[in-house]
């Protein structure tokens, strides 16, 4: 059916007044299709070179690193975590920084939609070039493919496969599949699907080519391993366990619409029912040509797709293989969803074919086209720039940095983050332990370094061995020097890192207390309340508090930090940080604040309806201009009722 848009007809609410907007004329389907692609690739590039986002900041920056250094540490060509063929074919990019990262899983993808396209075409599929269309509105596409992640590889790689089957080049295709364990460890699923289809196609003599793989890199792996069999030995995942819990389990299915958007989803469960329906009329009556479901399209597109999708659905739901319950790993079968979801428009476009008319096909692309778009930017919760997190690590690292990477000798650093390494890569290798460790490496029992930095958060350090931020604080070995912070509005909650040293024992001095509620000569009071304890809630947010200009406290530029102490007492114990009071610390320039951080009380009491003690410190910054002021107090815009009494601040130097 060729694809031959003429006009687009656009009416303005009742105004009758008409845009015709000439868009493509006389053009074949696959022409208008790879024009599809070509546009796309270019908005990809574009999107690639204007956002500074990384997709995540965790495991697509762990793949860009030793992807990156590759070069340097050739052990990372046979890393199974890594997955050895991703760090091959990625590594000459990943070299030049992660912008080209990016445009190496901007080809992957790329190769994703031609193939795609191609494989619909090739299983007679009508519409084929809205493949194109499907994959490019599905909001998870976009975000993680910008990315180091191993996903876009991976789905690049099956549809080659899938194509390569589909032509009859099965020797070929198996020979390419058999590698795909090596690019992200399910393509064992997909290999196991592939045996039984060999199975029905009478083509089981070639099973043993989905072997050859694993023979490959099992013996180029004796450069490192003393055994081929670690192919097998080394796959991380091989575990009955995951540290990460577990889920439901509907946990994928209900959350598709994260990954394909609100419309997408719609019309993917219509081509899922299309597909049962159709399996149960074909095993009712093979015979009827009406019924026909090739053999191609139910195991190398329903049967793929489903293996795929209930394996990951009983893996979280059963917390095996190391399952994070992660909806990105859909991305890596997004051919499949993409033809199972033009299944679904098929069904909508033949009950509405009676309409037929010139205008029939511009408005279907019309229609598609704003309609996908409306619906990703409706449901898409992701954005392409830096996340709250790594704009903290960006700080981290322009104000430590430097001066870590001058220090003589210089310091061990201790942290899990991916990304502080990448910004930090040049002076403290990541993979290096003479120069980076990890936060578990802090309770192994060997002694800490002299010199040595500690940088816990709450995404990494936290579940990788580090625990909460309590053990930092109780750990007599260590001494918090900075607290760094920054809200996050998609989650409702600050970020919070801290920066720990080595208490080597030489202690700042007490300079004097610089406030305390006790001397506090504006506190409105009665001669009762002698222990001026004060609720905060939500009709009495603001604690009384130290408000100066900073420079009265930074005579002499000499390194000084404030320590501020209280008692607390709290109704509850919400773990949100919205629902938290916090302890703010700002600094102002002419009434406006240049940096402000609120963190969390609640999160690090233990009891309800008891007072408890806790302590916050902050270095104060050196270079202070004459009208910075400092403003230091407590919280709470909750209906959760925090009791604070004992408040004071001392300053030490």
């Amino acid at each position: 059916m060729g694809a031959k848009i003429y006009f687009l007809l656009l009416e303005i609410n009742s105004s009758k007044i008409h845009f015709y907007i000439r868009i493509f004329k006389n053009m074949s389907s696959s022409k208008f299709a790879f024009t599809l692609i070509l546009i796309s690739v270019i908005i990809l590039i574009t999107l690639t070179f204007v956002f500074n986002g990384t997709g995540d900041d965790g495991d697509s920056v762990f793949h860009y690193l030793l992807a990156h250094t590759a070069f340097q540490r050739p052990e990372h060509y046979f890393d199974h975590w890594a997955k050895p063929v991703f760090v091959l074919l990625a590594s000459p990019f990943a070299y030049f920084g992660f912008t080209s990262m990016k445009i190496f899983n901007v080809i992957c993808l790329s190769v994703t939609l031609i193939m795609t396209y191609k494989i619909a075409e090739a299983l007679k599929i009508k519409n084929a070039w809205l493949t194109t269309l499907i994959i490019m509105c599905c909001p998870y596409v976009l975000s993680q493919s910008l990315s180091g992640l191993t996903e876009p590889l991976f789905s690049a790689f099956l549809s080659i496969g899938l194509y390569l089957i589909i032509k009859k080049k099965l020797v070929s295709a198996l020979i390419f599949l058999s590698f795909l364990p090596f690019v992200r460890s399910e393509g064992l699923i997909i290999l196991s699907v592939l045996c039984i289809y060999l199975v029905f196609i009478q083509q089981w003599k070639l099973i043993p080519l989905l072997i050859i793989g694993h023979i490959v890199y099992g013996l180029l792996g004796l450069i490192y391993y003393d055994s081929p069999l670690w192919v097998f030995k080394s796959i991380p995942y091989a575990h009955l366990s995951t540290p990460y819990g577990k889920g439901d389990w509907f946990h994928f299915y209900t959350n598709m619409p994260m990954v394909l958007g609100k419309g997408l989803n719609i019309v993917w469960n219509i081509g899922m029912v299309l597909g049962l329906f159709r399996l149960f009329k074909y095993l009712q009556n093979h015979k009827n040509e009406k019924f026909f479901f090739a053999k191609d399209e139910l195991w190398l597109v329903y049967g793929m797709f489903t293996a795929f999708f209930l394996g990951h659905t009983a893996f979280w739901a059963l917390g095996i293989f190391w399952s994070m319950g992660l909806m990105r790993v859909l991305i890596g079968v997004m051919p499949l969803i993409a033809i199972i979801c033009l299944f679904g428009f098929n069904l909508i476009i033949d009950l509405i074919s009676n309409y037929n008319s010139k205008y029939f096909k511009p408005a279907l692309f019309t229609i598609s086209t704003f309609c996908l778009f409306f619906l990703y930017k409706s449901s898409s919760k992701y954005v392409f720039e830096l996340s709250p997190s790594q704009v903290i690590q960006q700080r981290i690292a322009n104000t430590f940095g430097k001066k870590w990477a001058v220090q003589n000798p210089k310091p061990v650093l201790y942290f899990n983050t991916p990304y502080l390494g990448m910004l930090l890569q040049s002076d403290f290798d990541y993979f290096d332990e003479s120069k980076h460790k990890r936060a578990i490496q802090l309770y192994d029992g060997s002694p800490l370094p002299y010199y040595m930095y500690y940088i816990w958060d709450r995404s990494y350090a936290f579940y990788e061995g580090g625990g909460p931020a309590s053990k930092a604080f109780s750990d007599k070995r260590l001494k918090l020097i900075k607290t760094e912070t920054e809200y996050d509005p998609y989650y409702g909650e600050s970020k919070e890192f801290h920066i720990f040293i080595r208490d080597t024992g030489v202690e700042m001095k007490l300079k004097g207390q610089i406030y305390s509620f006790k001397n506090d000569k504006n506190w409105a009071t009665n001669k009762t309340d002698t222990n001026r304890i004060i609720t905060l809630n939500k009709t009495n947010p603001y604690s009384p508090g130290y408000n100066e200009y900073l420079k009265l406290l930074n005579e002499g530029k000499s390194n000084k930090e404030i320590k501020v102490s209280f008692k607390v007492k709290a109704d509850r114990l919400p773990k949100t940080d919205w629902e938290n009071a916090k302890f703010v610390f700002s600094i102002q320039n002419n009434g406006k604040d240049i940096n402000w951080k609120g963190i969390p009380i609640q999160q690090r009491m233990t009891l309800e309806n008891q007072w408890e003690s806790l302590e916050f410190k902050e270095v104060l910054p050196v270079n202070a201009s004459p009208d910075d002021k400092i403003n230091i107090y407590i919280w709470n815009d909750n209906v959760i009722n925090v009791m604070i009494k004992d408040f004071k601040i001392e300053l030490f130097e």
